[in-house]
């Protein structure tokens, strides 16, 4: 069964944005639980500062990749403590520790 789209509103994006990639393997059966949990996040999520967008993807073979768009590299680097606590709420549906990343943002076109 596939897993309905919750859809946010578009952001608007500096030009130098900053990314998090969060790489995610979870246990099988427990995709619509991490979907769950994930929706639930929104507002907690919209406290970090600076955050723009999550998106949240299936990847296939019970793994997923969580991306966090920022305003810039300090305000995700600053999020970085409440981002791991946000990631423990699905902490008892993953088979290892997710892996977040920071990365720079060289396009972000929403249409």
């Amino acid at each position: 069964m596939d897993t309905p789209v919750t859809t946010l509103q578009k952001p608007t994006f500096a030009k130098e944005s900053y990314a998090s990639l969060i790489e995610i393997e979870f246990k099988p059966g427990k995709k619509d639980e991490l979907v769950t949990i994930a929706e639930e996040m929104r507002a907690d999520l919209e406290k970090l500062d600076g955050i723009k967008q999550f998106i949240l993807i299936d990847r296939g073979d019970n793994k997923a990749l969580a991306v966090a768009f920022y305003s810039n590299r300090a305000q995700q680097e600053a999020a970085t403590l409440d981002a791991e606590k946000l990631q423990d709420r699905w902490g008892h549906l993953v088979t290892m520790p997710p892996v977040r990343t920071g990365c720079n943002v060289l396009v972000h076109q929403i249409f």
